[in-house]
């Protein structure tokens, strides 16, 4: 009876151990996504961009490097 005592427990305690290993803690602390950002229209090129993306230029919205977003236009 002892034996089968000790397997049970030893089992209980390796089903434990491997239900604590396999746990993810990265999934519990994951942050949900932002709000999503807003697109905003190059007045140059006219392509869309998130707004981080993009600079002002002479009072107009432009591509965050202007010299590629006149390059484009030209093409």
């Amino acid at each position: 009876m002892g034996k089968i005592l000790f397997f049970l427990a030893a089992a209980v305690v390796g089903w434990l151990i491997f239900k604590i290993l396999r746990k993810k803690p990265d999934a519990d602390q994951a942050t949900p996504p932002g709000p999503p950002e807003q697109m905003v229209k190059c007045d140059l090129c006219g392509v869309f961009m998130p707004e981080s993306e993009s600079a002002q230029l002479d009072d107009k919205r432009t591509c965050r490097t202007p010299q590629r977003c006149l390059h484009r236009q030209a093409a």
